[in-house]
Parts: structure tokens; sequence; C-alpha cells
């Protein structure tokens, strides 16, 4: 026999009601059991209610669905509903819970609407069983916030100027993604991670790698974040001009010297610049661009420094007037450094003198500028000498320039006809003077005195004896007609 009760189900909800049932089979006794009716047993105090966003659904392509998760729940029936700053969704999602000895895990899912897309809105869920009892969720997911990004120059572990560099970009929001650029070309990334935070935000990271030669060319790597949902894009660039401290470089530019382009049939300049940069460099020739004929080598390069070596013919470099190096990078504005290939002085020719001493011969040289010159020493006009020494040049106070050079000469190696020359070679003219044994023996026979700078002719000594024989006349011509006069005078008084 069934018994039915018909209660109002608003106080049905506040009452507990008890009904006892009664039934009569063959082996029981007339009351066989009770039972007492109620709303249900309360949420157990260890139940656990935690919402998050939902990951598979994400990769899926949904990007805002939530998951509601309740752990060590009875067997009771209940609803979950999910909220928005504590307001409930209209939507319940009832659950039918079947009995069991021990307690239950049990998720749900839910779509945001998009009217909800704000980045002020934060997400709950409660879980409602029975008629009186709910259970909110301890966390809490706060979905729409600011899109933010941060792009890392990540160290390299090979040498540098070899190898390749590593660029890591990071981007953080709702449902981000990550492209990367340089200049108008895309490039592809070499892996990206994907993460969700206990707030729901989802943190991406990507990396790409660059060659070393396009790193140390300068060129920008843009890293964009966009978030297509939120219609949001930040973006960021990194290069070496940004990574490293940008400096104006210094420049060395080394010329040939004088010697050389006066000997040789082809010189070269150097032009070191000193930099991290890979720096491009350039020459200038009387502030023009050289020929395509002219030879460039740019092949030396280490970690500080760049260098470039240009080479001339002898007789092209005789006509300049000037040379410029010029350093140019993306990284840095442009530098150069100029050369007065002539000089700043006005020209002047050379004066020479060509001296003997007890075992050298001295050509001593006056008055020339600017102060580039060389001398060179030889045996009958066609063999070099190399037993020499020969000072650097020395301003003069009148602002010209002097210079020495000595060639040591044993007595064995005056043979008579043996002609030796000094040839003075300046930007203005060429000496040469000759000297050989005859011509001491039988002319002027020069001497030089090494105490002095002046030389002492031979026929200086009867100069000299001249002048003492003139002045000693002179002088008893003055004695004798002092003795004169004096007598005179005397006897004009007797």
């Amino acid at each position: 026999m069934v018994f039915f009760e018909t209660v109002v189900p608003a106080l049905f909800r506040s009452l507990t009601r008890s009904c006892r049932v009664i039934s009569v089979p063959f082996s029981c006794s007339p009351l066989s059991s009770v039972c007492v009716c109620s709303p249900g047993p309360a949420v157990s105090s260890t139940t656990t209610v935690l919402i998050r966003r939902y990951l598979p659904e994400l990769l899926k392509g949904d990007s805002a669905v939530l998951e509601c998760a309740i752990t060590q729940l009875s067997s009771s029936d209940l609803y979950v509903t999910f909220q928005a700053n504590g307001v409930d969704f209209p939507e319940k999602q009832y659950v039918d819970v079947p009995a069991s000895k021990g307690p239950h895990l049990l998720t749900r899912l839910f779509s945001i609407p998009k009217s909800h897309w704000k980045t002020d809105n934060t997400f709950t869920c409660k879980v409602n069983q029975g008629f009186s009892n709910s259970l909110v969720s301890s966390s809490k997911v706060k979905l729409f916030g600011e899109l933010s990004m941060e792009l890392l120059l990540v160290p390299s572990e090979e040498s540098s100027g070899s190898g390749t560099q590593k660029l890591m970009c990071s981007g953080w929001g709702f449902n981000p993604k990550i492209k990367w650029l340089s200049g108008s070309e895309q490039r592809s990334a070499a892996d990206n991670e994907i993460r969700m935070g206990e707030d729901g935000h989802v943190a991406l990271t990507s990396h790409i790698t660059v060659t070393q030669q396009e790193w140390n060319e300068g060129k920008d790597f843009i890293c964009e974040v966009d978030d297509k949902d939120l219609q949001k894009t930040v973006r960021k660039s990194t290069s070496l001009c940004t990574a490293f401290p940008s400096f104006t470089p210094s420049i060395d530019l080394e010329t040939p010297r004088f010697r050389t382009v006066m000997t040789q049939t082809e010189v070269t300049a150097t032009c070191v610049v000193h930099s991290a940069y890979d720096a491009k460099v350039s020459w200038l020739l009387d502030g023009k661009d050289p020929t395509s004929r002219t030879p460039v080598n740019q092949a030396s390069r280490t970690t500080q420094s760049v260098s470039s070596n240009l080479t001339l013919p002898s007789s092209q470099w005789k006509t300049l007037n000037t040379i410029t190096c010029r350093a140019e990078h993306r990284c840095f504005n442009s530098t150069e450094k100029t050369s007065n290939v002539k000089g700043s002085v006005t020209p002047s020719a050379p004066r020479a003198t060509l001296l003997q001493g007890p075992s050298e011969l001295v050509c001593l040289v006056l008055g020339f500028s600017p102060s580039d010159i060389n001398i060179t020493w030889l045996l009958d006009n066609v063999t070099e000498l190399w037993n020499n020494n020969t000072s650097t040049p020395y301003r003069a106070p009148g602002g010209k320039f002097g210079i020495r050079s000595h060639l040591s000469l044993a007595h064995q190696d005056w043979t008579p006809g043996a002609v030796y020359t000094c040839r003075v070679t300046h930007t203005t003219q060429t000496l040469a003077l000759n000297i050989s044994k005859p011509e001491l023996l039988e002319l002027e026979g020069v001497f030089f005195d090494e105490n002095r700078s002046d030389p002492i002719l031979a026929d200086t000594a009867e100069e000299n004896w001249n002048m003492a024989c003139i002045f000693l006349v002179l002088f008893l011509i003055s004695l004798l007609y002092s003795f004169t006069v004096t007598l005179i005078k005397v006897r004009g008084r007797i």
C-alpha cells in the first residue's frame, strides 16, 4: 500500500517530513522499515570547488570555456551555476549523482557568452545541493586582461662571429598568437610552447634562430603578439643595435712611407675600424670613390675590429692630395678619417752637402718640406749600400726640416775610381751628390770634423796665413809711422 501527501513546494523546502513505509511480505514483520524524507544531505564539509579555464577546448579553437571541478562530493542530486562578478548566469546544469559508498568527482563546462568578454569580469562557479545548501569555488578566473609581451636575447654558447643567435618572445593574454618578422619578411618559429596560469591567462613562448651574419649586420627582428578575439596587437623589435650600447668607432689610417712610394711600383694603405659591429669600410681618393679596378681587400675581421686594405700604383699615389677611410653601419652614424697625403706645409726643395770623415761619409740635407724624404747610398751608381745610419727628420727654427745620413766606409773601400753617391729623393726634386778617391786627393780635399757641424776646407789654413801676414805688415807700417812722427817732433823742439 502506498500513501501520497501533497505539500506546497515553497513549504517543502523548509520542512523535514517523515513517512513510515509498511509492507507485509510473507517473511517480514508488519513494520519492516522506516525512512525519513528530506531535501537531501548537506554538502560535505570536505567538498572542494575549483574553477579554471579549459585548455583542451582552447587548443580546439573555443577560447572562452570554463571548467568547474568538484571533488569529495557526496551522493546527492545537485545543479551547477556559473557566475560573473557573483551574479549567476541563467543556465543551471543539473546532475543526478548515483549512490555509492565513496565520494564523487564531478566536472562541468561552461562557454562564456561574448557579451561578458570584459576586462573587469571575474568568474566563479557555485554548487547547489538540495534546496538551501551551496558552495562557491574558492578560486576565481579573470580571463580578459590586457595583452602583454617580452622579447629577449638568448645568450649564445658558441663563439662570436660563427653559429647562430637565438631570440625568445613571450606573450600573455586571453588567446595570444605570435608572429615573427624581419623587415617585410615573415620568419618561421623554431618552436612554440603554450601554458595556462591559474588565473586563466595563456602564456605563449616562441623561439627563432638567426644566422650570426644576419645578427652582426644589425637587422631588426620583430615579434608581434596578436589576440584576434580581443582585437588587440602588441609588438617589440630587437637587433644588434638595441641589444648593445651604440658608440662611434675609432679609426686608424696607415699610409705608406715616402720611401716605399718612391721605390715600389705599388703601395698599400690600411684602415682599421675598432668596433664590435660588422662595419662596412669604404675609401675615397680626393673625395671621390675609387674605380672598380682598384683592389680593395676587406677580409680581416675580429670580434673588436675590421680592417681594409687599398692598393694603388705608386704613380697614382703621387698625384693624390687626400685619402679617406669611411666606416658605415646601421648601428652608428657614418664616421671617417682623412689623411693629407702631400702634407700641410708649403713644399720646399732640399739643399744637400756631402762630407768626408775619417771612416765615413756624411750626407747633410737641409731646408726641405714636407718632412717625407728618402736618402739612398750607391756605389758606382749601381750597387745600393746598406751600411748606413739615417736620422729622422727634425724641424729647424725656420719651420723647414733637416736630416743627416752616415755611410760607414773602411780605408780599403777607397779604391781608385770608386764613386760613392748620396741620392736625396724628395717630393720637390731628386739630388745626387758624388765623391771619389781622385777627387779627394787632387781637387779640394773635403774633411769633416765630427766635433763640428760645419765642413773645414783644406785651403782655409792658407787663407788664415795670408790674413796673418797682412796683419803683421800693417802692424809694422803703423809702428814705423809712429816712430817717424815722434822723431820729427823731438828734433823740432831741439
